[in-house]
């Protein structure tokens, strides 16, 4: 089933700049909704993103915990019993295509 932005939470975090949490049970306004369950495994039944990003010329974000810069997202999938930690997550270069499978 599509979702919609509209299930997505927004958030600005110091570090990463603007974030997004999906399935956590709240819409964008802040209403609760369904949290989204798959009843089977494989790459067609979970949640698939496409991402896009400005030219990585002008949408550099600065790391404040090294002096190197990057450009693409960070994702970070957890469990909603617990907060993750600024270390856990994956960087995701643009212009490439990730896959990502949890067991």
């Amino acid at each position: 089933k599509p979702c919609y932005h509209t299930e997505f939470e927004y958030f600005y975090d110091s570090k990463y700049g603007i974030c997004y949490k999906f399935n956590t049970g709240l819409d964008g306004k802040g209403n609760n909704i369904p949290i989204r369950k798959i009843s089977r495994p494989g790459s067609r039944n979970g949640l698939v993103l496409k991402l896009f990003s400005k030219d990585s010329e002008t949408n550099m974000s600065r790391n404040f915990f090294s002096s190197t810069e990057y450009s693409g997202f960070r994702l970070i999938i957890y469990n909603q019993t617990h907060l993750p930690l600024y270390d856990e997550g994956i960087y995701l270069q643009t212009g490439v295509c990730t896959s990502i499978a949890l067991g």
